[in-house]
């Protein structure tokens, strides 16, 4: 039995009439005829009442039909799934990141999408949020992993969090603190701060001045930068201190010490977002391992 003698089915079923089935399938009327025959014998069941004025379902017509049509369904879904399947395959996918989320989500995401779609061309690029949000809105990127600030509003984006992770106190070697195990976050009360530039950075700024104000000060903020590992290296001359996410202990920085903070460790969250609308699949095939890795509901179904 072939997906060809079902369909052939169905269509006498629902018209009742082997011409009428037959103009529809755009075949002729004896082959038609000659098929249904053909999948009677192999059923071992007469599926209509033929007359010279009517064609009626049998009981076993009706209760074929019900299966018949699922089955069809099925075929048909499993060729869509096929299709898009094969085409998150292929193609180009830009996906922005800020600076401090490439130390956890290049290895996460990144790697395990490409060893899952070796065939799309994904290409990582470093950007803040400021100009992450002006590259979705332009379509330069599909994807972008960033930090917004609460009160960020947009009909065009979709914007949700993707992971939580924990600060660590960013130290000049030399530092009063370097020695402890865990430092407290209000033992740096006082100290100058280097963060990146709000403007480039104003969700950043948010959850800093928050997680500051939590521990009971304002943070002085005495240099501003645009560059990480260029923060990283202001902080080794012994001048500033910094609070960035626990990944960035992967960089390699000569002078500096990173040290956890005391409980109750405060979290910095990352925001994965795209452009409002239709996903393309290479775009909803990386958004679904974004959900992998995190473990949250990402893309509403």
């Amino acid at each position: 039995m072939e997906l060809r003698h079902l369909r052939y089915f169905v269509a006498v079923a629902e018209e009742l009439h082997f011409g009428r089935a037959a103009r529809r399938l755009h075949i002729v009327q004896p082959t038609l005829s000659a098929q249904i025959q053909r999948l009677e014998a192999e059923l071992g069941a007469q599926l209509f009442h033929r007359t010279k004025r009517s064609v009626r379902l049998t009981e076993a017509g009706k209760a074929f039909l019900v299966e018949a049509r699922l089955a069809l369904e099925h075929s048909e879904r499993a060729v869509r799934e096929a299709r898009r399947m094969a085409a998150s395959e292929t193609g180009r996918l830009d996906v922005g990141f800020v600076p401090s989320a490439t130390y956890s989500v290049l290895t996460d995401v990144v790697g395990l999408y490409r060893r899952r779609y070796p065939g799309v061309d994904l290409v990582p690029r470093e950007m803040h949020s400021s100009v992450q949000v002006e590259a979705l809105l332009e379509g330069s990127i599909e994807v972008g992993f960033l930090r917004l600030p609460s009160d960020h509003e947009s009909d065009e984006l979709e914007v949700r969090p993707f992971v939580r992770e924990q600060l660590v106190a960013v130290l000049p070697r030399g530092h009063r603190l370097a020695s402890l195990r865990r430092v407290p976050l209000e033992a740096l009360a006082g100290e100058s701060f280097l963060i990146p530039r709000r403007e480039r950075e104003p969700g950043y700024h948010e959850q800093l001045l928050e997680v500051c104000g939590t521990a009971g000060f304002v943070p002085k903020v005495a240099q501003e930068t645009t560059e990480l590992q260029v923060g990283m290296a202001l902080t080794a001359t012994g001048g500033y201190v910094g609070l960035f996410p626990a990944s960035t202990r992967h960089v390699k920085m000569t002078g500096v010490v990173f040290k956890r903070l005391a409980e109750p460790v405060p979290e910095m969250e990352l925001s994965v977002a795209w452009q409002s609308g239709e996903l393309s699949p290479a775009t909803r095939a990386f958004l679904g391992i974004c959900e992998e890795v995190s473990g949250r509901k990402i893309v509403d179904s």
